[in-house]
């Protein structure tokens, strides 16, 4: 399960990849290996993915053999840490009315879904976030359920709304802001997710848990204008959340 390889990238930098594929444990690993490095004087960045992890030196490596040995020391304390850690899954509201919902329509037909099972079955299940990344504070989650599955759309928009949720072929995620996209629009977040002016600067971070729930459009509207409070004080939303 926990098969690698490590090898030079550049002269600066390692790959850690896994053999696994898209993982949830292997993936929890790389999580908990990544903050190890980050520990670690020489690191200047440790970057994870799906089933790998990029780490960054602050000099040229010199001693590859040394910097092999700490990653492998990493590897066994993670293991180790993940064992332990248990953290509460977070609660993420989406508000599924259709205005919300621009491919509904094509959801429907593709999968053969009405509208309310579409939303039990998205509500329905624990998701893994397995990074970061595409934008600041895009989650990208692992866990759709596979009666959900809808390749992306051929065309992309050129302009999705901040807090849009998608599907994305096996995955579901929310844009942190606007931007171009080609998932699937099923809902809309009002929680703030891209907190730049906080650190960490995501509200929710690579390794968690989230599941949602549906909340009705005066629901959305409330938390929406509560955006400001959230933003200068993230640990309340975080608590608002938290199961």
């Amino acid at each position: 399960m926990y098969d690698y390889r490590i090898k030079i990238y550049d002269p600066f930098s390692i790959l850690i990849q896994w053999d696994t594929g898209i993982d949830i444990e292997t993936n929890q690993l790389i999580h908990h290996l990544s903050s190890y490095l980050k520990s670690w004087s020489e690191t200047e960045e440790s970057v994870p993915a799906y089933n790998s992890l990029l780490w960054v030196g602050k000099t040229r490596i010199r001693n590859i053999d040394y910097i092999q040995t700490q990653i492998e020391e990493g590897i066994k304390q993670s293991l180790q840490i993940k064992k332990r850690m248990q953290l509460p899954i977070l609660d993420i509201p989406v508000c599924y009315e259709e205005q919300f919902a621009p491919d509904l329509k094509e959801i429907k037909l593709y999968t053969g879904l009405n509208h309310s099972s579409i939303i039990e079955i998205h509500c329905g299940s624990l998701y893994h976030v397995y990074m970061v990344g595409f934008l600041p504070g895009f989650v990208f989650l692992g866990g759709l359920d596979k009666r959900l599955y809808i390749p992306r759309k051929k065309k992309p928009r050129s302009k999705v709304p901040v807090g849009a949720v998608g599907i994305g072929g096996k995955q579901t995620g929310i844009y942190p802001m606007k931007s171009p996209g080609g998932w699937n629009l099923i809902g809309r977040c009002p929680l703030p997710l891209f907190l730049p002016n906080e650190e960490p600067p995501f509200l929710i971070q690579p390794n968690r848990t989230v599941q949602f729930h549906a909340i009705n459009f005066k629901e959305f509207t409330y938390l929406l204008g509560r955006e400001n409070e959230f933003i200068s004080s993230p640990e309340k939303l975080i608590k608002m959340i938290q199961k």
